[in-house]
């Protein structure tokens, strides 16, 4: 077998193994991801696994990174070209919520990690985009998707005090409102599943988007 039909064996069965751990991450909680299952939700066996993924923390950081790449896609691409930048950071809320309330799980431990989670996370980000290359991606520009989420924050209220949507001062309280406001919808979309991501998106914006008006300078 050649290089290029084996790195293409490689990534489908690496495939296999993350689909099955989204399967049991949306069905069970990220919280009973295991080795031991995810091999058996896939067909395979635990050792099998092992030739695929460094250890259990790089399946799973693979898996958040996984659900967050489109975000990040995106986002930059909006972050790099701000236009209209009242509907330009309410499009970043937007495409952040969709995924999020979808698979409310991953992006609640991702959100909800600690220093040594994200650590782990962003050190096999390289080696995602290594195994899952994405033109769109420049993993050595953009890995802050997977970094601490005050960081981000920073690096995005930033862009937009810049571009004149909103005051210092003002864009502080924005971003304290909608990480509430936030973090409320995906624990509803976490434990009651009453809703579809679409109508918890549009929760999320009935309440964002007049208070951002409230403090935007446009």
């Amino acid at each position: 077998m050649n290089k290029k039909h084996s790195e293409i064996k490689r990534k489908r069965i690496m495939n296999y193994f993350l689909n099955a751990a989204e399967k049991i991450v949306k069905r069970d909680g990220i919280e009973n991801l295991s080795i031991r299952n995810v091999a058996d939700e896939a067909g395979y066996n635990s050792a099998t696994l092992y030739n695929y993924f460094e250890n259990f923390e790089q399946l799973t950081a693979f898996v958040v990174i996984r659900n967050m790449s489109e975000y990040l896609k995106k986002s930059m691409k909006i972050l790099d070209n701000i236009t209209n930048p009242f509907n330009d950071y309410v499009s970043l809320w937007q495409i952040y919520c969709l995924p999020s309330f979808e698979n409310p799980s991953i992006f609640t431990y991702a959100y909800s990690s600690n220093e040594k989670t994200m650590n782990n996370i962003q050190s096999h980000t390289k080696a995602y985009f290594e195994a899952f290359y994405d033109a769109d991606i420049n993993t050595e520009d953009n890995v802050y998707f997977v970094q601490d989420y005050h960081h981000v924050d920073d690096m995005i209220r930033e862009r937009f005090v810049k571009a004149g949507l909103f005051s210092e001062k003002d864009s502080k309280e924005v971003i304290e409102f909608a990480h509430f406001l936030y973090l409320g919808v995906l624990q509803d979309a976490l434990t009651k599943h009453e809703r579809t991501p679409e109508e918890y998106t549009d929760i999320f914006m009935k309440y964002f988007v007049p208070f951002l008006k409230e403090r935007s300078l446009m």
